[in-house]
């Protein structure tokens, strides 16, 4: 399925044209690059500190329901911001980023923080506040809180690992 959907891609007119894009304006691969970086920044630091709340870390006095309702708009802008200029550098090199492990990796862990992310804002929504309520089991709260963290740190770090492994395991391929 990979090698099909890379050949695909590599005979394209939109990875002709971003080829040419990145090659031709020498500013614009450090630019798209930085962009999607600020935006998992952004992705982060709003999960991040939604699971510090939810653990007990952070800012304690402000409830769970007020830091979602000033974090999730942030998390959705930057979510599209995020796919579409880490897209720019899949369709510009496919087979670097489909036969790259490390790439499953962060994808898969991307797709679970994103849908405990929604999952936690949408139970908050349906139920008036779960996660401030008392009676609410807090030993699931925090384990919840801290999934969540392990999954967004995991991000990081393969999102960081993904221009290594070539050099690491594949000599001569980069």
């Amino acid at each position: 399925m990979f090698v099909e959907l890379t050949d695909w891609i590599a005979a394209s007119e939109l990875r002709s044209w971003v080829i040419h894009m990145l090659s031709n304006f020498s500013f614009l691969p450090p630019v798209i690059q930085s962009i999607h970086i600020v935006s998992m920044c952004v992705i982060v630091g709003s999960v991040g500190f939604l699971s510090l709340r939810l653990v007990g870390i952070a800012v304690p006095t402000q409830s769970v329901s007020e830091m979602l309702q000033r974090l999730s708009p942030w998390f959705l802008c930057a979510l599209p911001v995020s796919g579409l200029s880490g897209m720019v550098f899949v369709v510009a090199r496919p087979a670097r980023y489909f036969f790259n492990p490390v790439v499953g990796v962060k994808t898969v862990l991307f797709v679970i923080g994103v849908v405990l992310a929604v999952f936690i804002y949408l139970w908050d929504r349906s139920r008036n506040g779960f996660w401030d309520q008392k009676g609410t089991n807090v030993v699931v709260i925090r384990l919840i809180g801290y999934f969540s963290i392990v999954v967004w740190l995991g991000v990081i770090l393969s999102g960081r690992w993904i221009a290594y492994v070539d050099y690491l395991f594949w000599p001569g391929a980069a």
